[in-house]
């Protein structure tokens, strides 16, 4: 990993490599993991509503894990956002969707981690095709990003790119919408950096 810092655009791009050191081709995908520590509550992007007259189509995977209880109450599902909050609560919590605006957050004492993860359209996702994760149990919650399934030949490398940015002094609403907005203006001035 190769953090790169921009104090000037207060932002962490961090850069992940990963390199086939055997002497046989590998699949391999990148997973990062983000740690956050407890007591916050991770928000991320449903898919745009469109009208059934405008799109028959899915919009995208939503993928759920055994243990997955969609009536948790640390769970919202809202209609442009998902929430989940980390508790005390012993029981383990996880879903992934397919994430095409490339960014979840995790809120917490009005501190805002954002991060931001690239989409490839079309490209061989894990998990049911997810590019973002999210986990929960009682001491902390984790931000995952996933890149698309590779074949590496020996020696060859794969790099995934993730930007990070702190947000201070954000109030989050508590309302689905009034939330998503607030969230797309943060996400809209904090690009990506490829």
């Amino acid at each position: 990993i190769r953090v790169l810092t921009d104090s000037e655009e207060e932002r962490v791009v961090l850069e992940h490599e990963l390199t086939n050191r055997g002497d046989q081709p590998i699949e391999i995908a990148p997973w990062v993991l983000t740690v956050m520590a407890a007591g916050g509550e991770c928000i991320f992007p449903q898919a745009p509503y469109l009208p059934h007259t405008e799109e028959l189509l899915p919009a995208r995977p939503l993928v759920l894990w055994h243990y997955t209880k969609m009536q948790d109450a640390r769970w919202t599902w809202g209609d442009r956002v998902v929430r989940l909050k980390q508790t005390a609560d012993t029981t383990p919590q996880k879903a992934g969707a397919m994430i095409q605006q490339g960014w979840a957050a995790y809120a917490l004492h009005g501190d805002l981690f954002l991060k931001r993860f690239p989409y490839e359209p079309g490209g061989n996702y894990l998990d049911y095709g997810c590019n973002f994760e999210t986990f929960t149990r009682q001491d902390m919650l984790e931000v995952e990003s996933l890149g698309t399934l590779v074949s590496l030949a020996p020696g060859a490398s794969v790099n995934y790119r993730e930007t990070w940015y702190l947000v201070r002094d954000v109030d989050i609403p508590a309302e689905d919408g009034a939330c998503a907005d607030l969230m797309e203006r943060i996400v809209d001035s904090r690009p990506l950096v490829v």
